[in-house]
């Protein structure tokens, strides 16, 4: 090791030669880095959003799957009914809307 006048060791003199004079990094490279970096986060934040668009979407057909089957209950329960009563003899009129319908 080689000592200056003080008997300290000079630093720079035990780093290797690649780290003795590249020291910073310049500007274009830290704008290409930045460049790489941006164009990454953009497609990590689409691929985020997608998601969240995906599973929302999701949650409004399980909503829609929901209100038919419950539609369709209340459809078959009605019918059921209706054909007991129709079963015992009993004179049975529908009178019905686009919207619903009701036995008479």
């Amino acid at each position: 090791m080689l000592q200056n006048s003080k008997g300290y060791t000079s630093i720079r003199r035990r780093m290797p030669r690649f780290l003795k004079y590249n020291i910073g990094v310049t500007l274009i490279e830290l704008l290409v880095a930045m460049a790489i970096l941006s164009i990454l986060l953009a497609g990590l934040v689409m691929m985020f959003t997608s998601a969240i668009e995906s599973t929302l979407q999701g949650y409004m057909i399980k909503d829609n799957y929901d209100n038919a089957r419950t539609a369709m209950e209340v459809l078959s329960r009605d019918l059921q009914r209706a054909c007991a009563l129709a079963n015992r003899g009993e004179n049975i009129q529908f009178y019905g809307t686009p919207t619903s319908f009701t036995f008479l």
